[in-house]
């Protein structure tokens, strides 16, 4: 009953919480002086580099490297929101320690804070090619590093489910997925600095194609993982091994933490995908798409994303639904042993 009651208040403090961060951080914002302001400096104060910018290849009228005038108000509240939930997953990593969470969630919420800063600078310094390219290169790169925080975990569930259910090992689980996601990692954030460091939009487009290519990759990648998630849960429910583990095999309890774990590892599976998604829309059109120049799609369906999936985390947190499970899985084994 406490561990029911304990998932109830902290689902209830999840849905109440985040979303009242947003009309706050609004308020807040509203009180501040000049806080809608988003003017693009005098053109003529680019020198030769203006020239550059605003060429006959990236139009005549182009005086923003963004295609647009980026939002201060979003770029304040990603900030904030960002930096609470990176906050909290520290502590919670500490507390718990799970030390793989500082090289993937907390990883992440860092990688989006620098993305969100030099974006929130950006904001008055638009024709500003250092702070375009390091938010581009920040903000395309960052959820990569969360995105591992599944793999690990369904690493130990197959552990502790049951290895007979999984077409591949608890340790196959993570080296190859992560293996790949680090190969993704490269070649998006060598693409997406190339692109947008580049001077002429054929260099840019160029590269465009080149982060394309790793954010499909990641999409064909994550679904495969999804795939075989899916069979492993699906087969230890039924219970249809595929293969024999003797008498040593294991079929462990599946409890209402666990049960909890797998739902939060569900959600943000879900806004990786939609993440992802709306990534290969957005670039399919090439680097000077008309994906690329709206701004409202990339705050909800990149930030917003990966703000929730963060958060989700924050929540349905392992340290207080895995942990115990195999700390009391561990004390069986002993006894039996």
């Amino acid at each position: 009953m406490d561990s029911v009651y304990h998932i109830k208040a902290r689902l209830l403090i999840f849905f109440a919480l985040w979303p009242s961060v947003l009309p706050f951080s609004l308020y807040l914002l509203y009180l501040l002086p000049g806080y809608d302001q988003c003017v693009i400096n005098d053109p003529s104060s680019y020198g030769a580099d203006h020239l550059l910018i605003t060429s006959s290849e990236f139009g005549p009228n182009r005086t923003s490297l963004y295609g647009y005038d980026p939002s201060k108000v979003a770029a304040i509240i990603f900030l904030a929101t960002f930096g609470l939930a990176t906050l909290v997953h520290v502590f919670q990593a500490i507390r718990s320690r799970l030390w793989f969470l500082f090289p993937t969630a907390i990883l992440c919420g860092i990688g989006e804070l620098l993305g969100w800063g030099f974006r929130l600078y950006g904001g008055s310094h638009q024709l500003d090619r250092t702070a375009f390219t390091v938010q581009t290169a920040a903000l395309i790169v960052s959820p990569t590093p969360l995105i591992a925080v599944c793999f690990v975990l369904l690493g130990r569930l197959v552990t502790l489910l049951g290895p007979q259910y999984s077409r591949l090992s608890a340790r196959a689980c993570m080296s190859p997925r992560i293996t790949a996601d680090v190969v993704c990692l490269l070649v998006q954030g060598i693409g997406g600095g190339r692109a947008a460091g580049s001077n002429t939009l054929s260099k840019a487009q160029t590269f465009g194609w080149v982060v394309f290519g790793g954010i499909v990759l990641q999409l064909v990648s994550l679904l495969l993982f999804t795939a075989l998630a899916v069979e492993f849960l699906w087969r230890y429910l039924s219970d249809k091994p595929l293969r024999k583990s003797g008498s040593l095999a294991v079929h462990g309890p599946l409890s209402l933490r666990l049960r909890w774990l797998i739902h939060g590892m569900s959600i943000m599976l879900g806004l990786f995908l939609i993440r992802s998604l709306y990534r290969v829309v957005e670039l399919s059109g090439g680097w000077g798409g008309p994906m690329l120049d709206v701004q409202w799609a990339f705050c909800v369906f990149d930030a917003t994303m990966i703000l929730l999936a963060m958060a989700t985390l924050n929540v349905l947190h392992p340290g207080w639904l895995f942990l115990p499970e195999q700390k009391m899985a561990g004390r069986i084994e002993k006894s039996v042993g």
